[in-house]
């Protein structure tokens, strides 16, 4: 099919009054848990009690268990000022509340996966209920001239949440990847004729053009990149 790409607003301005999340959107697979559950809060992990020399040893070992049993933390005392994150968040706002004519001047354009909006490549494609802007800021030299420098200075990304019901949500993901001419893949020192590779071995530039062309429909593209065996037909 013809390069599509599609937003929120747009959905929105074809009935005002919507009351439904569209059938395209909707993701049965990942139904949010009951309001009435309740969730552990969150680690934090001490920033600077992480480079101190009293205390790094101590936070290392601990930063490694939650990285194990959650895979997530919150970092504190991470030395970026509360006006710097204000700005950021400002700037954000201010973009998504461009007209749409406005913010598809950044669109993702054909062949790329940088830029706004969401780009359709199927017609039954799953999609998120969500606009979303996504684009490299480092290295410098893989910016893309047509982002920078219009757009503010102080964008990340936009990245999947749960959704509020009854306002907006803005959060912001900034991914610290391998460079594009790294490999990833599991690691050597881990595998032998007992413990075989789960998957494949990919270059970084190529995992990341495959992620944003695959239709994952609800699936994780890990699940993707499994090693296909007998006893594995993932």
């Amino acid at each position: 099919m013809a390069h599509l790409v599609l937003s929120i607003e747009e959905e929105l301005a074809k009935d005002p009054q919507i009351k439904v999340v569209p059938e395209r959107y909707v993701q049965v697979d990942q139904d949010p848990p009951p309001l009435s559950t309740v969730f552990p809060a969150i680690p934090t992990v001490d920033m600077k009690k992480l480079v101190s020399l009293e205390t790094k040893d101590s936070q290392a070992e601990k930063l490694q268990t939650i990285c194990m049993e959650w895979g997530l933390f919150q970092l504190v005392n991470h030395g970026v000022s509360s006006s710097v994150l204000e700005k950021l968040n400002h700037e954000i706002e201010q973009f998504f509340k461009l007209p749409l004519e406005e913010k598809m001047k950044f669109k993702v354009r054909p062949g790329d996966v940088e830029g706004y909006g969401t780009v359709v490549r199927s017609d039954d494609q799953k999609l998120d209920w969500g606009d979303r802007v996504y684009m490299i800021i480092n290295p410098i030299h893989r910016r893309k001239p047509y982002l920078f420098p219009e757009l503010p200075s102080s964008f990340s990304i936009e990245h999947r949440v749960t959704v509020n019901t009854t306002k907006e949500r803005i959060s912001i993901a900034l991914f610290f990847n391998p460079k594009f001419e790294a490999e990833i893949g599991p690691a050597n020192i881990l595998l032998n004729p007992n413990n075989p590779p789960l998957f494949r071995r990919v270059g970084m530039e190529k995992y990341v053009k495959d992620f944003f062309s695959q239709r994952l429909n609800g699936k994780t593209y890990l699940e993707h990149m499994r090693i296909k065996t007998e006893g594995n037909s993932a």
